[in-house]
């Protein structure tokens, strides 16, 4: 099954048919109900809803409008659990490019991808909550959007504003546990759908959020009924922010394996993890696995200017910047990694 094949059921129900539509019947797709796969089997949409999936069909299925899905694959709409959005532009990184326009044409993505659900982890500008309410009330503007504002991290430190352009810095940045309670409730009465912390020193360059600060957060957050994600790179603060009862894990633990203490404890709390896999993986496959490089549809989604610097840069791939020590380019290195393994000077 080819990702360019996977369709969104609810993004095809939502932003394609009108509230008042004549019933359409998807037919000869194949449907995987989000649970299983249900093999090639007729879908009926009346107006905005899904009413019936299989047969035999109902008799509101008589008069219905067919659309012949031959080769497609119908599925509920995913959810992207940790996102950022309207933070970039080409390989430049930073706040002053957070606008309306910017956010929608990021959601407008993750939509064509079948994503009918965006969670923004922070970074967030100023102008979220009233993007969040124009996109939600218009799926034709993109997928859902939800988030935690500016979120909350570490005075100097992750996310670090300086190296990722944050020059209207929209984190909040407390430095003891009162501080924290405070940005926990000026960001509860703005309207966040969740908490986020950073609690990682990034390799040791820059100051790491401490307990006191972070449990004053996950408490305060709990009291007002918010549910709270931390970023995380090490075992030794996943422990102990298990250990504060935060709700979300929102990166997978990158320094040791995961023991099974805490896996258990997790489980047992209901603490989800996102593992967030693709963002390391992406800093080195295309170099090991130069191959991959040679299908069309690398040439295709490599950006302009990335072809560009590509072709005019000399050298062997160990010329290239080292840009994945750099926190703020972590976004950009899966771009370079993939110009240097696969485009030579010429």
């Amino acid at each position: 099954m080819r990702p360019t094949r996977l369709w969104a059921l609810l993004l095809a129900a939502t932003t394609a048919l009108p509230a008042a539509a004549e019933p359409i019947l998807f037919d000869n797709a194949r449907v995987f109900d989000g649970t299983r796969d249900l093999g090639i089997t007729p879908v009926l949409i009346d107006g905005a809803r899904i009413v019936h999936v299989g047969t035999p069909l109902p008799a509101a299925a008589t008069g219905a409008r067919r659309i012949d899905y031959t080769g497609k694959t119908l599925l509920p709409g995913l959810v992207s659990d940790h996102a950022h959005v309207g933070n970039t532009q080409g390989l430049e990184h930073g706040d002053r490019f957070y606008t309306h326009d910017n956010v929608v044409r990021d959601l407008r993505q993750f939509q064509r991808y079948g994503i009918t659900t965006v969670t923004a982890l922070g970074m967030n500008g100023a102008d979220f909550f009233a993007i969040r309410q124009a996109v939600n009330a218009d799926p034709g503007l993109g997928a859902q959007l939800y988030g935690a504002g500016g979120g909350i991290g570490a005075p100097d430190g992750a996310p670090p504003a300086d190296t990722m352009g944050l020059r209207h810095d929209p984190v909040a940045r407390p430095r003891n546990a009162e501080q924290a309670r405070a940005a926990v409730a000026i960001q509860h009465a703005d309207g966040v759908d969740l908490i986020k912390l950073w609690v990682d020193d990034l390799g040791g360059k820059r100051p790491m959020m401490t307990p006191e600060v972070y449990r004053a957060a996950i408490a305060e957050a709990h009291g007002r009924g918010l549910k709270v994600a931390a970023h995380i790179h090490d075992l030794e603060q996943a422990r102990d922010l298990v250990d504060a009862n935060v709700d979300i894990l929102a990166h997978g633990i990158r320094d040791r394996a995961v023991d099974p203490m805490l896996a258990r404890k997790m489980r047992d709390q209901g603490t989800w993890y996102i593992p967030t896999i693709a963002i390391d993986e992406a800093n080195y496959r295309y170099a090991e696995h130069p191959l991959h490089c040679s299908s069309p549809s690398c040439a295709r989604h490599c950006t302009p200017m990335c072809w560009r610097a590509g072709r005019s840069r000399s050298g062997s791939a160990a010329s290239w910047p080292a840009m994945a020590y750099r926190p703020h380019a972590r976004r950009s290195q899966p771009i370079w990694t993939t110009c240097a393994a696969c485009m030579r000077p010429g």
